[in-house]
């Protein structure tokens, strides 16, 4: 079994920042997540047939200057298994897996400073939807000459 993790922690605020909107110094920068971690465990009963499951964590960030917009923060979990095979020279590697296995509605991504923050459903415009729960797979082919 082994397991891989990465882990960013940012503490990212304007310094000095002023435009004709306002001055916005010790404002959080838009579009940057304070916490990103990722977690993956695979684990291979045998030596063809390998298992793994994923852990996503974005923490809650702003999506504006002003700081008035924040785009929450989502975790995600996901799996996945291959199969891999030899034929001589060829190496063959199945596998399928599901992203998002719990289902969450999450906000992937964001518009960074909306260009009209003063219509009324500006608080949600701003967001792009995550992909609900979705199986994926695929075939990998290699040649080693």
């Amino acid at each position: 079994m082994s397991v891989k993790s990465a882990l960013t922690v940012l503490d990212a605020k304007y310094r000095e920042y002023e435009n004709e909107l306002g001055n916005f110094a010790g404002n959080d920068v838009p579009g940057i997540s304070p916490l990103v971690w990722n977690v993956r465990a695979r684990y291979a009963p045998l030596p063809e047939l390998s298992l793994e499951l994923s852990y996503e964590r974005v923490s809650e960030y702003m999506s504006d200057d002003a700081n008035r917009f924040a785009v929450p923060g989502y975790a995600l979990l996901g799996t996945s298994m291959g199969y891999a095979k030899r034929i001589g020279a060829w190496r063959l590697l199945a596998f399928l897996g599901v992203q998002n296995i719990t289902d969450e509605k999450y906000a992937a991504s964001a518009f960074i400073n909306p260009a009209n923050p003063s219509q009324p459903n500006a608080s949600t415009s701003y967001l792009e939807p995550g992909l609900p729960r979705n199986i994926f797979g695929g075939v990998d082919v290699q040649l080693e000459l």
